[in-house]
């Protein structure tokens, strides 16, 4: 669905490097946004600003030519928009119910991860995408009898 989704919103002109699993990870330009149900894991979504510059431009069709609210609100749109995507395909396929919380910024910060997480990075022509998700808590569902 990730890739998909970048196909389909961004372009198909992109090398999906190999997935590495990460302790850390420094950002500039970055959004974050948390899927609960079953289980809870954080996405995020991180780049340099030229990039999200581009990245903005593909996805919303316009020009911009500094980092403003307008680049940022882009970026968030696209992981609501996949995490939104990749709910729906839980619950159609797996009857499994999950929500989506609030985006967060987290521009220019090293985040550290306290709990699995896998870094995909999204090598464009214009920079790299990196796309991470943090594995944060796995519930077993309760058995009633």
């Amino acid at each position: 669905l990730l890739y998909n989704n970048f196909i389909r919103f961004i372009g198909d002109d992109f090398t999906a490097l190999p997935p590495t699993s990460c302790t850390e990870f420094p950002t500039e330009c970055c959004v974050m946004q948390s899927i609960r149900g079953n289980y809870q894991v954080n996405t995020y979504l991180s780049m340099e600003e030229y990039t999200a510059l581009m990245f903005a431009e593909r996805y919303t069709g316009e020009s911009f030519i500094e980092y403003n609210e307008y680049v940022q609100a882009s970026i968030e749109d696209f992981i609501n928009l996949h995490n939104g995507l990749f709910i729906v395909n839980a619950s159609n396929d797996h009857s499994n119910e999950l929500t989506i919380g609030v985006l967060e910024s987290k521009n220019n910060v090293i985040i550290e991860y306290g709990h699995n997480a896998f870094h995909f990075p999204i090598y464009y022509p214009f920079g790299i995408v990196h796309f991470i998700i943090e594995i944060v808590q796995i519930v077993e569902p309760t058995i009633i009898l």
